[in-house]
């Protein structure tokens, strides 16, 4: 079940923490007018710098994602670039 699957989530949990990977905030996201989305997704190094320049949260903190994804809740959703 969920908690065996989530046993296997620590190998993420690790990168999550060191910043190797971000999550992006959904409300950021759904935000109107989002300039993250349209007309196409932006990619890190571009919301980083929007997130800098703009003094807005566009990832989640380290933490916040750790919590969120250990929260059991299906919070946490996958999605590439490329």
């Amino acid at each position: 079940g969920i908690p065996l699957l989530a046993a296997l989530d620590e190998q993420l949990v690790a990168v999550l923490t060191s910043g190797a990977i971000k999550l992006l905030r959904a409300e950021f996201l759904r935000a109107d007018g989002s300039e993250a989305v349209l007309p196409e997704l932006l990619r890190r190094q571009e919301l980083e710098r929007m997130e800098e320049e703009r003094r807005i949260q566009v990832f989640l903190t380290p933490e916040e994602a750790v919590a969120a994804l250990r929260s059991l809740s299906r919070e946490v959703a996958g999605l590439t670039y490329g």
